[in-house]
Order: structure tokens, then C-alpha cells, then sequence
């Protein structure tokens, strides 16, 4: 019997799993999600992932996907190097160099093209360069820019989806700190440790470390454990199509029940790498753009509503999701590829990449 373990092992590299694939899809599921959420009206419809799966929205099934992958990912990332230094650089290489970009455009070129306010009064508001500073350095989260989007729908609020990357970085420093500490190489030590903060989120969430007892940031929380649970148990978990039937028969028995959210997170953690490592399939010359989608999507929602604040949301996603996809692209190919450059350089990416491992 498969399993998990040696499915990765197999199709670990990026060339021959669909880890792009899933990424792609999404942070376009984060990008039609969000459109029901920031168009003026919806016209009665509702987002596929509450009509058809009745489990909460395509947006926060876009966010799961994503942090089960990082949790699995950036465990192994750890793992293969037992480097701080190395983990640090490239961490920091992939999140930065396309945050700070993206910062500073919706800073500096789309809000003085947006606000209410004269040029004058927002360059000399404090909030627009605390806007920048507090988000680029995710330090914290930061979502207004004085006198944009004062008249949306959803009123302020410049970028929506800035809380999670929050989050996720503060989840690296949990491995970070755990791996540096020896947790990993042992898989009982690491099991302990994911079940003692799973512990602390459900009894006595405020003191969750780095995250806070935020209901949202706990939510993804759990996701992003549990794709460290599966990286560290790779080796002992099936991964097979009954095992997959057997989670979608829970979810269905629990449908309307207190566990169907659960059982549906073990489908979506299970069915990620069902996919992953599934045929490949060929998607041509497209290349990661997931992130930039991810960090532009949100503003150009904004914007249409902005400019056509009776749209719909179909109307909406109509065009910010190919907005996003170019914007991702243009991310993708002038950033953060340039900047995936320099870890060959400064890290042991070359050298892990070569034995085999995906590049992160």
C-alpha cells in the first residue's frame, strides 16, 4: 500500500507533482470567493463552495489548500537542511521581495490616484507610510490608506488579504523554533508538540504563541498543523482512494452535524495530496503566479468596485480574476523569479534541489 511518504519521495520535485496546479487553484478560489464578498450585489447567487458544498466559502477553502501545502512544505523545508541561516534566507527571499513591491505600488501609485484627499494631506499622513512599514515587514496588519475606498462596499479596506500572510509567517517561526530545537527529527517529540498548540487553540487560545486566540488565525492554525502532522507521519499514512472515500463518507454522514467542518478539513488535508500526487498534469508554460494573485487580487476587486460600485459579483470576478492572473504573472516573472535566483547564492537551495527536493 502507498503511502504519503513514498508518494513524496517518488514526485517530491515540482516537475512531476501538481503542487502548482493546487496553488493556482487556490488563489484563484481566494479571488472568486472574495467577489461575493465585495460586489455591491450578488443578484441572489451564491459562491459554489457554500451553495453546492454547504462548507463555508471558496475563499477559506482557497486559504486550507494553501496552509496545508505550507505546513507540509515548510516542514520539509526544515527538515532537509537543519540550517536556521538557509530556512531564514529562503523564507525570506520567497515572502519579501514581492510584499514589499506590492506595498509600495498600492501605497505610492494606487492610492494618490484614489483618495479623497488632496496628494498634499495623504503623503503627509503617517497611516500611508505605516501602511507600507507595518504590512512589508509583517510586523503586523495593516489594511486602510487615508481616503481610499471610502465609498466601497467594503469600506477601507485596501487589502483584505494581508491577515493570513501574517499568520503564516508566524507559523514558519513555530517551525523555525521547533526544528532548531530538535523537535523534528523525532516523530513522537513533533507529534507531542503539534498536539500540545492544537490544544492550547481549543482551551486556552489567548495564549497561542505568535498568532494570537484571533478565531480566523487559530482556523488556518490548524490547517497549517496539520500538513506538518502528515509530513511528519508521512511514512505511516495511506494515501489511496479509499482512504479518500472513507473521509468524503464521514463528511456526508456529519452534514448538518457539529464534526462536519472537521471531517470536511480531513477531506480537504487528505484530497490535497491525493491531487499533488496524482498524474501530473502539464500546464504548459504557466509558472507559480499563486502569490502575486494571492497579494493583488483583493486591491483590484477594490478598484472595480471603485469605478463600478452596482456591478455584480459574477460582473466582478469577470474581471479581477484575469487581473489577477496578470498581475501575478508580472509578480512572478520581474520579482519574486529574480529573487528565487539569489537562493543558490545565499542558501543550500541549489544543493537540495539537486538530490531531489521541491524547490520552496
Amino acid at each position: 500500500m502507498r503511502t504519503l511518504g513514498q508518494a513524496f519521495n517518488k514526485n517530491g520535485r515540482e516537475d512531476s507533482n501538481n503542487f502548482l496546479l493546487l496553488r493556482l487553484i487556490a488563489a484563484s478560489l481566494v479571488v472568486y470567493g472574495h467577489s461575493f464578498a465585495l460586489a455591491a450585489t450578488t443578484n441572489g447567487l451564491r459562491d459554489f463552495t457554500t451553495s453546492i458544498l454547504h462548507y463555508r466559502y471558496s475563499g477559506d477553502l482557497g486559504l486550507h489548500i494553501f496552509f496545508v501545502i505550507s505546513g507540509f512544505l515548510i516542514t520539509f523545508s526544515f527538515d532537509r537542511r537543519h540550517s536556521v541561516k538557509d530556512f531564514v534566507i529562503s523564507r525570506a527571499l520567497r515572502l519579501f521581495p514581492a510584499l514589499v513591491v506590492c506595498m509600495a505600488l498600492l501605497a505610492f501609485v494606487l492610492g494618490p490616484s484614489l483618495t479623497t484627499l488632496s496628494r498634499g494631506i495623504y503623503f503627509e499622513s503617517p497611516e500611508t507610510y505605516g501602511f507600507v512599514w507595518r504590512n512589508a515587514s509583517l510586523y503586523e496588519y495593516a489594511e486602510r490608506l487615508p481616503g481610499v475606498f471610502t465609498d466601497n462596499h467594503a469600506r477601507n479596506a485596501v487589502n483584505g488579504t494581508l491577515w493570513s500572510i501574517w499568520v503564516e509567517v508566524r507559523l514558519y517561526v513555530l517551525v523555525l523554533v521547533f526544528g532548531a530545537l530538535g523537535a523534528l527529527r523525532s516523530r513522537w517529540v513533533a507529534n507531542l508538540c503539534i498536539a500540545a498548540l492544537v490544544a492550547i487553540g481549543l482551551f486556552a487560545p489567548t495564549y497561542m504563541p505568535f498568532i494570537t486566540g484571533d478565531p480566523s488565525n487559530l482556523r488556518v492554525a490548524v490547517f497549517f498543523a496539520a500538513g506538518v502532522f502528515l509530513y511528519v507521519n508521512r511514512d505511516f499514512i495511506p494515501l489511496n482512494r479509499q482512504g479518500l472515500f472513507a473521509l468524503l463518507l464521514a463528511a456526508v454522514l456529519s452534514y448538518r452535524q457539529p464534526a462536519f467542518e472537521i471531517a470536511c478539513g480531513a477531506v480537504i488535508a487528505y484530497g490535497v495530496f491525493m491531487i499533488a500526487f496524482a498524474p501530473k498534469l502539464n500546464l504548459g508554460p504557466i509558472e507559480d503566479y499563486s502569490y502575486g494573485i494571492y497579494l493583488y487580487g483583493w486591491p483590484i476587486q477594490q478598484v472595480v468596485n471603485h469605478f463600478y460600485p452596482d456591478g455584480s459579483a459574477l460582473q466582478m470576478m469577470l474581471i479581477a480574476l484575469p487581473g489577477s492572473w496578470l498581475a501575478g504573472a508580472l509578480s512572478w516573472y520581474l520579482i519574486e523569479k529574480q529573487a528565487l535566483g539569489l537562493k543558490a547564492r545565499y542558501s543550500g537551495a541549489k544543493k537540495a534541489k539537486a538530490a531531489g527536493g521541491v524547490a520552496l
